[in-house]
């Protein structure tokens, strides 16, 4: 059971039915199983879930995938930013970054009505990216000044590892990076994994498990990030506990990758390629329609 009446924070919307990268620490792989093929009214209740989104409060409408969203057809992407467009004046897309190499690509998103772009990484330096992520990972000091002339706002979002952000030193060479190449914001990740009992038992699960176990934040390195940051000032603080601090001119948010509860209200809501409007990620039957 749900309440249509909770406040939403934010809509998110899974779109893409293919991946160009092979991340590491690939949480989708330790979700639900959910065919990126679209039910047959997928468009008229996407229309439903903006407007439950709409009237719960939201202001911001994310697009993003258990895959790769930019390898949807950009005819629909650009559908569905036109869409969401006419609810929420905010409008990300979560990417690896792969497909903005294409200037044509981005020249279309930039006109879409798009706002922002939120390029996933481990590091501001492209081969570490390919190592843990994608052959194919962009050099991040050509992608994005192209993007933030085109008028959208890049968001870096760094997953962090044991080997790549872990203590004061590895996360201040990871923001002056991120200062240089010219994201205007900063999203510091928590690498972990949903509760044992919730995850898919396939080889592929079992292979992200392990390499995510072995490479997460012990808890003293979280604590060692937490208070190199809490000598910042504090821009906001969310009600789910994230805090957004002003470092050396960048906006840096810590966070976690899965949504909850924020007490009576809706962290996230998701909207699935099988036409159902969900509030956990990992729980296949947390249906809101």
């Amino acid at each position: 059971m749900t309440d249509i009446n909770k406040k939403v924070m934010t809509l998110s919307i899974v779109l893409g039915d293919t991946c160009n990268a092979d991340c590491k620490f690939c949480i989708s792989k330790l979700t639900f199983k959910c065919s990126p093929k679209k039910c047959d009214q997928w468009w008229e209740k996407l229309d439903k879930a903006c407007r439950v989104a709409s009237i719960g409060g939201a202001d911001t409408v994310i697009i993003t995938s258990k895959r790769e969203p930019t390898s949807a057809d950009p005819e629909e992407l650009m559908s569905v930013i036109k869409i969401c467009d006419k609810y929420f004046p905010i409008i990300e897309l979560q990417t690896n970054g792969i497909r903005l190499t294409d200037k044509a690509f981005v020249d279309e998103l930039a006109c879409s009505g798009l706002t922002t772009l939120s390029i996933s990484g481990v590091s501001h330096l492209q081969h570490i990216n390919q190592e843990m992520m994608a052959e194919a990972y962009p050099n991040l000091y050509e992608v994005v000044p192209y993007c933030n002339e085109k008028g959208l706002m890049t968001r870096f979002c760094v997953i962090m590892t044991n080997e790549t952000c872990y203590n004061a030193t590895s996360l201040i060479d990871i923001l002056s990076g991120a200062k240089t190449i010219g994201f205007h914001q900063v999203t510091l990740r928590i690498m972990g994994t949903p509760d044992v009992s919730l995850i898919q038992e396939t080889a592929k699960a079992d292979k992200v498990l392990k390499w995510v176990t072995e490479h997460q934040l012990s808890t003293d390195h979280l604590h060692k990030i937490k208070l190199f940051l809490s000598q910042y000032p504090l821009l906001r603080e969310f009600p789910w506990g994230s805090r957004v601090h002003s470092v050396e001119g960048t906006s840096v948010c810590l966070a976690d990758c899965l949504s909850e509860e924020v007490g009576n209200d809706y962290r996230y809501i998701i909207y699935f390629p099988d036409g159902h409007l969900r509030y956990r990620w990992e729980v296949p039957e947390a249906l809101i329609f």
